[in-house]
């Protein structure tokens, strides 16, 4: 019985069905391909750790240097008791290494003075290290052998840039500041290797630039501090020590039972598993937002099911079994999609990168493949659960009864906005009170905020001013979408009011996509603002080189780039295209579900003699309006609430320059947001086009409807 009711629902359901374990199917790739790049980050950055030999079962942080506590620090070993410990048989039989970073500044030989940060990123190595004990050296190396006294193994990538090989010499220094930045250098290195690269992109692993001779670390390490003015002469650096087993010498050393790790560098995995995490939430979404209009069409089969002898029992049992196919099927094909897409990609880059320091294949947990297909599944029930809740509420009688009119379709949910909107007021102003409290330490939420209760207290309070923020947007949208379809219904262009009438007629499926539109649009817009916000307290400065000419034509609406680069601009606008690409296709399967749903809505509207481009126009419309008044009220509400929210202390409370920056200085230089919040908002915007340009093309032109009705 069970199998025939799964058929037969298979069977009314079938656009829905294929629609839903289609997007689903996609929703779990991106995910899976999200969680294999994160497996395949931690795998490289493992395998950095073993070349470098800090792997082993005991490890340990301690500082190396003159014996004094420094900012807090206490030394631990100088640098002779450090070498007598590694040079100890019973320490080198425990395969013990000992790795300091960042020890010094490595630059060509041309190099004396970088005119921006963005110079000394490109022209000299910051990442320098030194390595001592049981390393395997023939996992590192790219060429040559391992550094010595006066020595250093460089970045083979950084060394072909700057054409510098085995046996030339570069300079060691540090980097001081005044006009511009200018490179000191006190010693010549002389090259003794290359190293193995990292990869870029979402593959990166950082890791150590160049590794000078241990022999040199001390002296070397002494340069950068002697040589800037108003910094101690002191020494200390902090050391990392492993080993595979401990030793009563080694346990005998005071520290920091810590492991050097290696992180990846990349970020695309975040993006598409917010990619993923968005697309899913448009799934539940769509779920709710055309669960009426499957129920109406499930209570058909379910009335004959019934008829015929079929359980209640059984019909739920037929719904969760098809939702747990779809689950399975979405699971499978997703991962296997994923680890087919990442085991290519990863191949053709060690293909174009042989020299690179990383593992030889891809290497996935069993346990990340379960949890894959197990989310795909728990979302499918979730999605499936809907339509099956509103089905078991209605009396299988109902489906003997006609459908219910356009006419006198229910326009709106009969819930008072007031009681959100007072909740959202203290809950926002509690949340206000906390976040302009903390900086410099300052105001009375700065001084309760150590109470713990208190501080737990403002934190549900803050988390719950979201979830009421959240709920306004909702009814905000919902109540435009109404106003707008009802100013549209009463145009005089019959394509105006066929487009107003269909979403009068159908407020939840009208403004649900809308609704998930907009918070994924107040989240990039609060994001994008804020991040300018705090750029330009950082370029505001007309002296600060970080601000290039490039950007100075935009004048009132300039914008602070990154660090380096407008990478930052340029990912925040493939996030959003993403995204928005997800939801528009989301919103359009929900869309064509509900078509379906009302077919005879639409055979109605035909005997308004609509012209084709006129009915395309109308179903252009009817989708596309309800995502551009989210993206609209997304936009604005995402400002907002970055000003509102933004707090930025420069300098100690001890400065005569100290300078709080708070809304009202976000408010002043609002303009400065517009590019950013622009870069989010202009994608999205544009995949609601792609998406209305769909829609147009899979509407059914009167002539068809008309030919359908007379046969």
């Amino acid at each position: 019985m069970i199998r025939q009711l799964m058929r037969e629902q298979f069977r009314v359901q079938r656009a829905y069905m294929i629609w839903t374990t289609a997007l689903l199917t996609l929703a779990m790739a991106l995910a899976s391909y999200a969680a294999f790049v994160a497996a395949q980050q931690n795998a490289t950055g493992d395998y950095v750790t073993h070349a470098y030999g800090l792997d082993g079962e005991w490890n340990r942080l301690i500082y190396l240097g003159d014996p004094l506590e420094v900012l807090g620090v206490q030394t631990t070993l100088s640098g002779d008791e450090l070498d007598t410990l590694l040079a100890d048989p019973q320490q080198v039989e425990a395969g013990v290494v000992a790795y300091v970073s960042d020890a010094v500044v490595i630059a060509p030989q041309t190099a004396d003075h970088f005119v921006s940060s963005q110079d000394i990123a490109s022209d000299a190595l910051w990442s320098v290290g030194a390595l001592n004990g049981d390393v395997d050296w023939d996992l590192l190396l790219a060429s040559g052998s391992a550094p010595g006294h006066g020595e250093v193994a460089l970045d083979a990538t950084w060394a072909d840039a700057h054409d510098i090989a085995v046996g030339d010499t570069v300079r060691a220094g540090a980097i001081g500041g005044g006009d511009g930045f200018t490179f000191v250098s006190t010693d010549e290195l002389t090259v003794s290797a290359l190293l193995r690269t990292s990869l870029d992109g979402k593959f990166g692993v950082w890791k150590d630039r160049a590794l000078i001779g241990w022999d040199s670390l001390e002296d070397l390490g002494r340069l950068p501090l002697q040589s800037v003015e108003s910094v101690s002469s002191t020494w200390v650096a902090p050391v990392w020590l492993s080993a595979q087993q401990g030793t009563p010498a080694l346990e005998a050393l005071a520290g920091e039972d810590m492991r050097m790790t290696f992180g990846a560098s990349g970020g695309l995995a975040w993006i598409f598993l917010l990619a993923a995490g968005v697309l899913t939430a448009g799934l539940v979404g769509m779920a709710f937002a055309v669960g009426r209009a499957q129920a109406q069409a499930r209570l058909q089969w379910i009335a004959t099911a019934r008829v015929l002898g079929a359980r209640r029992g059984s019909v739920a049992a037929a719904s969760a079994l098809e939702s747990l196919l779809a689950g399975v099927v979405a699971g499978a094909v997703g991962t296997a999609l994923a680890f087919t897409a990442i085991s290519l990609e990863w191949s053709v880059t060690l293909r174009a990168r042989p020299d690179a320091l990383v593992p030889a294949g891809v290497t996935v947990a069993s346990w990340v493949v379960a949890a894959m297909v197990a989310l795909a599944i728990v979302v499918a029930g979730i999605i499936g659960a809907v339509p099956a809740f509103w089905a078991a509420r209605v009396a299988p009688a109902a489906a003997l009864k006609p459908v219910t009119p356009l006419a006198e379709a229910r326009t709106s949910r009969k819930v008072p906005l007031w009681p959100v909107v007072v909740a959202w007021t203290v809950l926002a102003a509690c949340m206000l009170a906390v976040a302009h409290g903390i900086p410099g330490e300052q105001g009375w939420a700065a001084r309760l905020a150590q109470s713990p209760g208190f501080y737990a207290l403002a934190m549900a309070a803050s988390v719950a001013a979201v979830v009421t923020s959240i709920a306004l947007i909702v009814e905000i949208v919902r109540r435009v979408v109404r106003r707008l379809s009802s100013r549209l219904s009463r145009a005089r262009t019959p394509w105006l009011i066929v487009a107003g009438t269909s979403l009068e007629g159908r407020p939840a499926a009208a403004s649900a996509p809308g609704a998930v539109m907009a918070l994924a649009a107040t989240a990039g817009a609060g994001i994008a603002s804020s991040a300018a916000f705090y750029g330009w307290t950082a370029v505001s400065d007309p002296t600060n080189q970080t601000l290039g000419p490039q950007w100075a034509w935009l004048g009132p609406f300039a914008f602070a780039p990154s660090i380096t680069t407008g990478t930052s601009y340029r990912l925040a606008a493939v996030v959003a295209a993403v995204v928005s690409g997800l939801l528009v296709l989301v919103a359009l399967a929900a869309h064509l579900s509900d078509r379906l749903a009302s077919a005879s809505e639409e055979r109605a509207r035909a005997a308004l003699g609509l012209d084709d481009a006129s009915a395309r126009l109308a179903g252009a419309t009817r989708f596309s309006l309800p995502l551009v008044v989210g993206v609209a009220v997304g936009g604005v509400l995402g400002i907002v609430g970055a000003c509102a929210l933004f707090s930025f202390s420069s300098g100690n409370l001890s400065d005569p320059d100290y300078a709080v920056h708070g809304p009202d200085w976000a408010l002043l230089h609002v303009s400065h947001a517009l590019v950013p919040v622009a870069v989010v908002l202009v994608p999205m915007l544009a995949m609601i086009a792609l998406g209305a340009v769909a829609t147009a093309f899979t509407v059914r032109t009167p002539e068809r409807l008309t030919e359908r009705i007379a046969a």
